[in-house]
């Protein structure tokens, strides 16, 4: 996937993922996932100029998952993500009620102890995460 031109001020990590795409039917994705997975971006990609380099995938489900980054230092870390269908649950009135649960979210680990949560779905503006350098907590 190529939407056009990279930018030259974002540089693509690789992140070890837990599974390959053609694994994904096997560990209980919905058929509608394993269905389109051949449309997945994959390897070299550009998405709104940023340059991705698209692998093996992070499979999240039950529980949490651990990725570690190689150090790097930068104003922004960009991830490309999607998100499963989830059957709808129907209450005894005919509505499908709202769970007002955050769908997921992201924790940052830095180096020095700091970190963030960065919640789902996301605020309207962007999250940043601030690793300091001053010993305050």
């Amino acid at each position: 996937m190529k939407d056009g031109p990279a930018s030259g001020l974002f540089s693509p990590l690789t992140l070890r993922g837990n599974a390959s795409l053609a694994e994904l039917p096997k560990a209980g994705v919905s058929k509608a996932m394993a269905d389109h997975l051949d449309r997945a971006p994959s390897g070299a990609c550009v998405a709104w100029g940023i340059p991705l380099r698209i692998g093996r995938v992070v499979l999240v489900k039950n529980k949490v998952v651990s990725v570690k980054l190689p150090a790097v230092r930068a104003r922004w870390l960009v991830f490309a993500h999607t998100s499963d269908v989830r059957p709808l649950e129907w209450n005894e009135h005919g509505f499908v009620p709202s769970s007002r649960r955050s769908a997921a979210g992201t924790s940052s680990a830095c180096s020095n102890g700091h970190g963030a949560r960065i919640p789902w779905p996301p605020s309207p503006t962007p999250s940043r995460i601030r690793c300091r350098t001053d010993r305050r907590t």
